[in-house]
């Protein structure tokens, strides 16, 4: 298997929880489970590493980071921050077919279960993201990436989790569609930040924090 797939995989693995926290990543382990060799795992882990996914213990394997609750909640600040510039940036640039898409995505995350809207929302983002067309704010998003759908999947815990999200992504949209670079931003910021109060509450039913 190529290096990028190896790590794609074992980023997945992560993000989605089929790797807890603390999970010992024993290379022997990876190399059979991939068909990977040992400087592509190694390779991956070290990838892993530099993003705060993976953490290596001296005489140790490495292991999933273990991320506290106000790191995971910085971390979704931040993700806020960003994306409430790249929506003021994409608004002054998108087009009617851009809007188009945008309005599908949206409309096929509401009508999934909240496990698949997962996929349909991360793709609404990521859409915006690239229209912005601000390769800085695309390498910060990136490099926390895996934390974002990790602590996403984790917010699934609260059962109402996306019950705000159809009508949090059409302000988003709407004001995508008004060229509103503003009311875009505020539009994201509060969706995200809705998001980042409901994964405090699973810190707050299901962790020690």
């Amino acid at each position: 298997m190529a290096n990028e797939k190896i790590y794609e995989h074992i980023r997945e693995a992560i993000a989605t929880g089929a790797l807890q926290p603390d999970t010992r990543l024993v290379e022997a382990d990876l190399m059979a489970r991939y068909s990977a060799s040992r400087p592509a795992v190694r390779q991956a882990l070290l990838r892993l590493e530099h993003e705060g996914l993976v953490e290596q213990r001296k005489n140790s394997s490495a292991r999933v980071r273990l991320i506290g609750r106000q790191e995971a909640l910085e971390i979704y600040q931040a993700r806020s921050l960003i994306e409430s510039q790249a929506a003021k940036l994409a608004a002054a640039r998108i087009t009617d077919s851009q809007i188009d898409a945008l309005d599908s995505m949206a409309e096929q995350a509401a009508q999934c279960a909240p496990a698949e809207a997962l996929m349909f929302e991360t793709r609404f983002h990521q859409a915006i993201l690239e229209i912005a067309g601000d390769g800085t704010l695309q390498r910060l998003h990136a490099s926390l990436h895996g934390h974002f759908l990790r602590y996403h999947h984790y917010t699934q815990l609260i059962t109402d989790w996306s019950a705000n999200s159809p009508c949090e992504h059409r302000a988003i949209v709407e004001a995508l569609r008004r060229h509103d670079g503003l009311r875009a931003a505020e539009a994201m910021r509060d969706h995200l930040d809705r998001l980042t109060a409901t994964l405090e509450r699973v810190f707050d039913r299901y962790s020690d924090g």
